[in-house]
C-alpha cells in the first residue's frame, strides 16, 4: 500500500513537472483544450488516489474556510453577475485548481519533499528549454525575444522560474541548517541552473519577486523578525527598496508607464461596480472602452504615447477587484494572508511560503491568472502547507484554545464532572471519571490556594 501511495503522489509530481510543457502544446491549438487536458489529468490522479489510497483525516484550517467562501462567491459571480452568458473555460480551470488543492492537501508531510522537488525539477526543465532556445536549437515562442521557455513571452517564463528558484533556495537553506550537505549541494546546483535562465528572461517582476522572497527566507533562517530590527536598518532597507524600484522603472520606462496607465484605467473600472464587480472573465471585454473614455476626458494625458490594444490588467489584485468586486478581493486577500499566520505549518513551511510570496510579488506586475501553470501554484503551494492551530504534535483542540483565551474570565464559575475515587484507587493523569455533578467557585487565577478545598476536587 505504501508503494501505491507513493505512485499516486509521484504521478501528481509528474503532472507538476510536465504542466508547462503540456499546456504549451495544447494552448497553441486552443486554450480550452489545454484546460480540459489539465482537468482530465488531475481528475484521473484524484480518482486513482480515492480508489487506491486509504482516506486520511484532514484538519479544517482557516484557509480552507476562506477558500470555500471565495469559491462560493466566484460561482455566484460567474452565474449571476456576469452579463452575456457563462464561459466554460473559467469553470474548467477552477475545477482543476480545486482538484489540485485537494490533492495537495492529501499529500502526507513525508511526501511533501517529493512534490517540492517536482517544482524545482520543473524549473530545471524550463531552464533547459530556455537554454536550447538561447542556442537556437529550439525555436522561441515570440519573434522579439530569444528565450521564452514553454510560454508565449519571457514575462510569465520569468515568473515561473522565480517561483521554482525560491522553492529550491528555501530547500537549500533548510538542508544547510540541518547540515545535510549532499542535499544542500543538489539544491544549490538546481538553484544555479534556474537562476542563470532567470537572468536571461529579462523579467523585472520576476527579479523583484526573487529579491524579496530571498530576503524573507534569509530573515527566517536567521531568526530575524521585523519588530526586532532597529529603526535605522528599517529606514536603510526602505531606501534600498526604493532605489531598486527606481532602477527597475528606468530599465524599461515605456513598459512601466504602460502599466501605470492600465492601473489608472482599471481603478476607474472598479469604481463603476465596486461591490460585486462586473463578472469573472469580463475584464478583457471592458478595458478598451474604459481606456477610450479615459482619453476622451483627458486628451492631454502623458500616457497617450504608451496606450495600446490591451486586455490584461498586469495586476491580479486589480483584476480581481474589477471582476469580483470588493467581496471577492477581501475573500482572496484573507485567504492569502491566512497562509502567513502564526499557526504551525509543517516542517517545509518556509520554502512553501517563500514560493507563495514570490508568486504574490510577481502577480502585482503581471497576469498570472491567464497562465495556467502559474495559476496552478496558487492551488498547489497553499495546499502543501500543514496548517494547524498550534499545540504539540496534532495541534491544540478548540476547547483548549477557548480555555487559554478566556482564562481571565474562567474564575467566575467552574463545572466539573467527576466521581469520588474508590478507597485505594489511583487515578492516572488525564483519566475522565464522570459520574457526579459539582459546581464550585474558582479563583480568577485558576489556581487553588493552599488549605482551600473546592467542591468536586479530588484530594
Amino acid at each position: 500500500m505504501k508503494k501505491v501511495r507513493y505512485l499516486v503522489y509521484g504521478l501528481f509530481g509528474g503532472f507538476v513537472v510536465l504542466c508547462p510543457l503540456v499546456f504549451a502544446c495544447f494552448s497553441a491549438l486552443c486554450r480550452f483544450r489545454a484546460a480540459f487536458v489539465c482537468l482530465y489529468a488531475l481528475g484521473f490522479i484524484f480518482l486513482l488516489k480515492a480508489l487506491l489510497v486509504p482516506g486520511r483525516r484532514l484538519r479544517i484550517a482557516l484557509p480552507d474556510v476562506l477558500l470555500a467562501l471565495y469559491l462560493s462567491w466566484g460561482a455566484c459571480n460567474l452565474l449571476f453577475v456576469k452579463a452575456g452568458g457563462t464561459d466554460a473555460l473559467p469553470i474548467f480551470e477552477w475545477i482543476s485548481l480545486l482538484l489540485g488543492y485537494l490533492l495537495a492537501r492529501s499529500v502526507p508531510e513525508r511526501a511533501v519533499p517529493l512534490v517540492l522537488g517536482a517544482i524545482v525539477c520543473s524549473g530545471c526543465v524550463q531552464a533547459a528549454v530556455g537554454f536550447l532556445q538561447w542556442l537556437d536549437v529550439l525555436p522561441s515562442n515570440h519573434n522579439l525575444f530569444p528565450v521564452t521557455g514553454s510560454f508565449m513571452n519571457p514575462g510569465p517564463y520569468g515568473g515561473y522560474l522565480a517561483v521554482c528558484w525560491v522553492v529550491g533556495a528555501g530547500l537549500a537553506i533548510r538542508a544547510v541548517r540541518r547540515r545535510r550537505w549532499p542535499s544542500a549541494a543538489g539544491w544549490a546546483v538546481a538553484v544555479l541552473v534556474v537562476g542563470c535562465l532567470l537572468a536571461l528572461s529579462d523579467s523585472r517582476a520576476a527579479w523583484l519577486a526573487v529579491l524579496l522572497a530571498l530576503a524573507w527566507l534569509l530573515c527566517r533562517a536567521a531568526g530575524i523578525r521585523w519588530t526586532g530590527i532597529p529603526v535605522g536598518l528599517k529606514i536603510a532597507a526602505a531606501v534600498v527598496f526604493a532605489v531598486v524600484l527606481c532602477a527597475l522603472y528606468g530599465y524599461k520606462k515605456g513598459s512601466a508607464d504602460a502599466r501605470l496607465l492600465i492601473w489608472r484605467v482599471s481603478c476607474r473600472m472598479f469604481v463603476e461596480s465596486p461591490v460585486t464587480g462586473s463578472g469573472i472573465a469580463s475584464y478583457a471585454s471592458r478595458y478598451m472602452d474604459a481606456q477610450s473614455e479615459y482619453f476622451a476626458e483627458n486628451p492631454q494625458s502623458p500616457f497617450l504615447d504608451v496606450a495600446g490594444n490591451n486586455h490584461r490588467a498586469f495586476n491580479e489584485f486589480i483584476r480581481v477587484g474589477c471582476e469580483q468586486g470588493a467581496i471577492g478581493l477581501l475573500l482572496a486577500g484573507g485567504f492569502l494572508l491566512s497562509l502567513f499566520g502564526k499557526s504551525r505549518a509543517g516542517r517545509f513551511r518556509d520554502p512553501i511560503r517563500g514560493g507563495i510570496l514570490a508568486l504574490l510579488v510577481f502577480s502585482f506586475f503581471s497576469y498570472t491568472s491567464d497562465i495556467y501553470p502559474l495559476k496552478f501554484y496558487y492551488a498547489l503551494l497553499p495546499g502543501l502547507l500543514r496548517l494547524r492551530s498550534g499545540g504539540r504534535r496534532h495541534g491544540r483542540s478548540v476547547s483548549g484554545a477557548l480555555r487559554t483565551r478566556f482564562r481571565p474570565f474562567a474564575g467566575l464559575y467552574a463545572v466539573s464532572f467527576r466521581r469520588e475515587p474508590e478507597p485505594g484507587e489511583r487515578l492516572s493523569p488525564g483519566r475522565d471519571l464522570s459520574s457526579r455533578f459539582h459546581v464550585g467557585i474558582l479563583p480568577a487565577s485558576l489556581s487553588e490556594p493552599a488549605g482551600l478545598r473546592l467542591p468536586g476536587r479530588i484530594p
